[in-house]
This record gives structure tokens, sequence and C-alpha cells, in this order.
């Protein structure tokens, strides 16, 4: 059972894991010396210790937990996406350069404080809620899908995306800014 997988290089690589029992699956993705991007898929591996390069990783994690150590590499907009929700701050305790977390179905994310290179939150076409509560400093990107929704209590400055489609969907977008001057972006081209 192959339990390590190292990648060097500089082509764009993609891997995706094929094994459905938890007992086989790889444990370890080493990309430190990779200079391409890197789009990892791992749906059944438990406690992951996934490095990536230089370029801009995608590493989607569907179990996501606090046992997993992501580390994105030197990337500027390496992704951590997860249909699992995030309660607290210390659920990333081990989440490195990682400057997007991008939550998919109705995954929400609670923090109180700052995440080691996280900068941009995007949630799904869901119900998905984003909770920044006292704590959080990290001036945010948050993007907004149908019926998302974002509770700054931290103060934090954000700045929130959403399209006109979304917001005039019916599906009840909902920010909550806090006291810092925070920005709402509205898209008519999507």
């Amino acid at each position: 059972t192959i339990k390590t997988i190292n990648v060097s290089g500089d082509k764009n690589l993609t891997l995706t894991e094929g094994t459905t029992n938890p007992d086989d699956a790889v444990t370890t993705i080493n990309a430190s010396t990779f200079t391409g991007k890197l789009d990892a898929t791992v749906t059944t591996a438990l406690n992951m210790s996934i490095t990536g390069g230089s370029g801009n990783d995608t590493i989607t994690l569907s179990n996501f937990n606090a046992n997993d150590t992501v580390n994105g590499g030197d990337g500027t907009a390496d992704t951590l996406v997860t249909d699992s929700s995030i309660a607290a701050s210390t659920v990333l305790a081990n989440v490195t350069n990682v400057e997007v977390l991008k939550l998919t179905v109705n995954a929400d994310v609670t923090l109180a404080a700052n995440v080691a290179g996280l900068s941009t939150i995007t949630t799904a076409d869901g119900t998905s809620v984003v909770t920044l509560n006292t704590g959080y400093t990290t001036p945010t990107t948050v993007n907004l899908g149908v019926t998302g929704a974002l509770v700054n209590s931290a103060n934090a400055v954000t700045t929130v995306n959403a399209t006109a489609a979304n917001m005039l969907s019916g599906a009840d977008i909902t920010v909550t800014g806090g006291t810092a001057a925070d920005t709402l972006n509205i898209s008519t081209s999507g």
C-alpha cells in the first residue's frame, strides 16, 4: 500500500485519491520542491499531511479535521477546499501558507483567531455561514454564494463579494459588518 507520494518537477499535476478504505489511503503528499500547480483531492484519508510547492496549489480534503496538516507552500493563492464545517480556529492550527479557504455545500466556518496566511474565504451556493469573532484581526475577503452569510463581530476589515443575481434570487444573503470600514462589492456580470 502506498502511503507517501513525493512530487517534483515543473509541470502541473492533478492527483485524485481512488480508495474508499481509509486504511489503504495515502497519508502524505510532499510537493515541497514542486514548481508546477498541484491539484490534490483526498476524499477518504484521515490525518493527512500535505505540503505544496511554489505554485498556486489546490488541496481538497473532504474529511478535513484538526489532525490534518496542510502547508500550502510558497504560492500566493494556495487553496484549501473542504465540505467540513470548521467550528474554531484551532481546527486550522496545522494549516499554514494557505491563502484561500473554500467551503463547499453547507459548510460553516467560525474563527476567533488568525490563521497563518489565510486572507480569503469563499462559500458555495448553500447555507454557509462565515463567523469572525473577537480575536480575529486579519483583513479578509469573503466571497458569498447563494444564501451565504457573514457575521463579523470581530470588527476585522472585510471585503464582501456577491453577485447581483445571487442577491436578487430571493435566497437571503446576509452581511453583518463590524465597526471597521467594510466593503460590499456586487457584481452584475456573474
